[in-house]
C-alpha cells in the first residue's frame, strides 16, 4: 500500500493502524 512508508522499523501499533487505515481508504475508494 502507498500508505506504508519504506521504513520497516514501525511499531506494532503503528503497523496495525496503517493496515486499518489502508482498508478504510480502499473501501472508501479514494
Amino acid at each position: 500500500s502507498a500508505l506504508y512508508p519504506q521504513n520497516r522499523q514501525l511499531s506494532p501499533r503503528l503497523r496495525v493502524f496503517l493496515d486499518w487505515a489502508s482498508r478504510i481508504f480502499a473501501e472508501a475508494d479514494l
